[in-house]
């Protein structure tokens, strides 16, 4: 099986990837940073032979309270979940717990932009191979 990561960034030049296969363990093939090739050489790897496992290093959603209080909010109506609920995944929770480190919140500037460009990029990804490349997970 071949694993790829893609450490996402909004802008591409800051955008890592590496390539790596899991035969008899992991062996590390080939790491780069972004540049203007970088979805064309995610294409090609993906585009082999070998079934393909794809981590992305971005919140490719957001939190339930987040999503559920803003299908009917309207510009100055209260968001009646804590800030907390809000802006923290499950993920975030996790990793306090474990690590004791904080990460940002999804509605933080840079969080928010990396989600965006990370669900663009998996969009064309799809577009372009022609593989459906579905989540490893469920999100229910």
């Amino acid at each position: 099986m071949i694993l790829i990561g893609i450490d996402c960034a909004t802008q591409y030049r800051n955008v890592g990837i590496a390539r790596g296969s899991y035969r008899d363990g992991v062996a590390l093939e080939a790491v780069e940073m972004g540049g203007p090739a970088t979805e064309d050489r995610l294409v090609e790897w993906i585009e082999g032979e070998e079934p393909c496992l794809i981590a992305m290093d971005a919140p490719l959603g957001w939190p339930d309270a987040l999503s559920r209080s803003l299908v009917d909010h309207y510009a100055g109506r209260v968001l009646a979940d804590d800030a907390h609920a809000l802006f923290r995944r499950r993920t975030d929770r996790f990793i306090r717990s474990r690590v004791g480190k904080q990460p940002l919140d999804v509605g933080a500037d840079r969080i928010a932009r990396t989600a965006h460009a990370a669900l663009s990029l998996l969009h064309r990804l799809r577009e372009r191979t022609g593989e459906r490349i579905p989540l490893a997970w469920e999100p229910d």
